[in-house]
Formats: C-alpha cells, structure tokens, sequence
C-alpha cells in the first residue's frame, strides 16, 4: 500500500521536473547532464516500485533481481547523479573560482549513463524470470544455467563504470588546483544569490552589507531579460532585451 501510495507525491515531483525543462533554453553542461540524468533514473527506476506494489506481481517478484535494480537504481544511482550534479555546478563556489574539466565530465557522464542502464536494465530481465537475489553463485540451479553471460556482462559492466569514477576523482582533484579560473562572479547567468559573492570570497562571503533579495531565483525570459539575479531590483531593470550581470 505504502508502495503505491509514494508513487503519488514521486510522481507530482517527476512533472514539476518536466515542466521546469520543458521548452526551455537549457544549456547542457555536466552539472546539468547528471541533473537530467537523475530524473531519467528516478523515472525508470521509480516505474519498477509500482510493479512491486501489485501483491499479485510482487509474490514472484519477492526477493528476485528485480528487487536489486528497482532498489539501486532510485538510491544510489539516482542519488549519486543528483550530487555529482551539485558538485559540478558548485564546484567553483567550493574552491575559488577553479572549474572542473568539461571535456572530462562530459566523458564522465556519458559513460556512466549508459553503463548505469547496462547494468540494471538486465537485471530487471533476470528478476522477471525468478533468479533470485543474495546467492554467490547460481551454478547449482540449472535452471539459472542460461544467465551466466548475463550475469559476467553486468559484473564488467560495473568494472568499467566504477574506472570511470577513477576519471571523475582525478577531474576533482587536479582541478582544485590547476583548475580553470572564472573571470566573472556568474559565468552561466544564474539568478540565485551564491553566484553574486567574490570568485574568491572572504570572511561572511560579501563584502559590506548582505544583498538584499528581491525576488525568487527562477525568473527566466522575464520582461524581456534573459536572466534578472535575486539582487538586483525592479527600478534597475530599464531596457528590455538587456542581460544584467552581476
């Protein structure tokens, strides 16, 4: 029951979601791949839970690799892609205007989205078909016989997709230091007020009194500007068509 029932508030966030991106001018950088690789993920992986909710599919599909992939792919691979979002996106923010590498996180993301359905998109195949979960090894079920390549697809699937995450620590960590720098407070155009601090804030982050906020963070191709920052107020904003940079 409950199963079913959190397929209620899930799904009103998937549509608010959607709508959010929907007909808008997205710019896809990394944090923004993993930010829409999270709702691929969510949905598909959240799709499953239904299924587990049914007591009548639920009774074959009971402790079967279905369970795994419908479990792995909403919590930890949903999850991770939600913070490796954040981490690209604040990654400058965290260590003074130093930028992960681009061409790094693009190869980061896509082979990691593609390996993460490689690995539980037949697994929910095997748990459609009984295999059962938490054996070291199904040699003895000869029923099973036919999955062993499955089976030894996914474990080097998995090899690679963990290597990959090798490419994303060595990303990390020689960008803290030898980074890109940006040149201005807000290189993407974002509204929300972190983006208004110093590249390389000091102690309380603004210098002087806090900005005032004027309104929410979201206000996009609003009154003929491309982007309007929380900071900056209405009586400022006098020619259309005027991107303001903080």
């Amino acid at each position: 029951m409950f199963t079913l029932l959190i397929a209620v508030p899930s799904a009103i966030k998937v549509f608010n979601w959607i709508g959010t991106i929907w007909r808008g001018n997205i710019n896809y950088t990394p944090a923004t791949l993993f930010a829409v690789g999270f709702v691929s993920l969510f949905i598909s992986g959240g799709l499953t839970g239904i299924f587990l909710g049914n007591s009548a599919l639920d009774i074959p599909l009971h402790d079967t690799y279905f369970v795994v992939a419908h479990f792995h792919i909403v919590m930890a691979m949903a999850g991770g892609y939600g913070m490796l979002a954040g981490l690209y996106h604040w990654f400058p923010k965290m260590f003074n205007g130093r930028q992960l590498n681009n061409t790094m996180g693009y190869i980061h993301f896509w082979l990691t989205f593609v390996g993460s359905y490689l690995i539980f998109w037949p697994m929910h195949y095997l748990g459609m078909t009984g295999v059962p979960r938490r054996y070291l090894t199904l040699e003895n079920f000869t029923t099973f016989n036919g999955y062993e390549d499955l089976n030894k697809f996914i474990s080097i699937v998995v090899i690679l997709v963990f290597c990959v995450q090798l490419l994303f620590v060595i990303n990390f960590f020689h960008s803290i230091f030898h980074g890109r720098k940006i040149t201005v407070r807000n290189p993407f155009d974002y509204n929300s007020l972190e983006w208004t601090t110093p590249i390389e804030p000091g102690h309380g982050n603004w210098p002087g009194e806090i900005p005032t906020v004027y309104r929410w963070p979201y206000d996009y191709e609003k009154d003929g500007y491309a982007f309007i920052p929380q900071h900056i107020p209405d009586s400022a904003l006098v020619e259309k068509d005027t991107t303001v940079r903080s």
